[in-house]
């Protein structure tokens, strides 16, 4: 009896080192890119740097106190959450539409599919660049715009409609992106549960809304938390764009880490916002999980 407990306890025991040995490189991985930045990041948010000081100066929560009287913080905060309040559910939507129409079989579907798929594989620059000229004055969209007499500018040199033009050209980049989570997922739906809804009566918007959508659930909170990190992640487009403008109307919090760091050279300020967003981003992460994890279908 001892010696079979002993043999079973080695074997625990010789199973437990090899999942830790097998987890080990992926750990050091998170450990050195990930955990450590982001203590790095915080740490350094606790003190003050400057040229003109032979060391960094430990101020505590100077930097956030700082923040608070920052007014371009607070207005690049507003711009980030408004992308994120429009880009995040129309993007997901569309992306669901796009790969409901192209999941059916009909005349063409290739070339749709291409079509819809085509903005993935272009750069982030050559899509800030297209677009670019699109809203320029001698670009489609504002010639349009002119000649209904909605606007004689380009939309991107009115604070008001510049940060309208980032969502809608974000929302047509990763519209494309989600729609193939998305076409995948129904390629996967069970079709014998769609078979016997049907014989019930089910069609149309309620085979939708009750046996589609619940099935897509756990694709729908996956692309939903991409597109927000996606959304807070803008800036590639703004340096090609607009570069904040006008007067930081169209900045966002990312962008805005890049100007106190690279251009204003106030890294313990940027390691403040840095943190700042990291938080905003647990909690907006951890409400969606919440409230898409009860709905969500894990069935085998």
């Amino acid at each position: 009896m001892k010696q079979s407990t002993t043999i079973r306890r080695r074997s625990e025991v010789r199973q437990a080192l090899t999942a830790a040995a097998l987890l080990l490189p992926s750990f050091l991985f998170l450990a050195v890119f990930t955990i450590f930045p982001i203590g790095r990041t915080l740490d350094k948010s606790l003190y003050k740097t400057d040229l003109a000081l032979p060391e960094p100066e430990f101020v505590g929560l100077g930097n956030y106190q700082g923040l608070q009287s920052d007014q371009v913080f607070w207005t690049v905060l507003g711009n980030s959450l408004i992308y994120v309040v429009f880009i995040v559910p129309f993007s997901v939507a569309l992306a669901l539409v796009m790969a409901m129409m192209v999941n059916r079989t009909f005349i063409g579907n290739s070339l749709v599919r291409g079509l819809f798929f085509y903005p993935v594989i272009l750069p982030l620059v050559a899509v800030a660049n297209i677009w670019l000229y699109l809203y320029s004055t001698d670009g489609v969209i504002s010639q349009v715009l002119s000649a209904a007499h909605l606007m004689d500018q380009s939309p991107l040199s009115n604070s008001g409609t510049v940060k309208a033009a980032i969502i809608v050209m974000l929302v047509w980049k990763d519209a494309s992106f989600y729609m193939v989570f998305y076409l995948a997922a129904l390629k996967n739906l069970p079709q014998d549960v769609f078979e016997a809804a049907a014989l019930d009566g089910a069609h149309g918007w309620k085979m939708f809304r009750y046996m589609t959508f619940p099935l897509l659930m756990p694709t729908t909170m996956f692309c939903l938390i991409m597109s927000t990190a996606d959304a807070f992640h803008l800036i590639d487009h703004l340096i090609v764009m607009t570069q904040g403008g006008p007067n930081n109307s169209s900045a966002s919090l990312l962008y805005y880490i890049y100007q106190v760091s690279f251009q204003f050279v106030d890294g313990s300020k940027a390691s403040a916002v840095t943190a700042v967003l990291l938080v905003i981003l647990l909690i907006i992460f951890g409400v969606q999980m919440a409230a898409t994890e009860r709905k969500a279908d894990y069935a085998d």
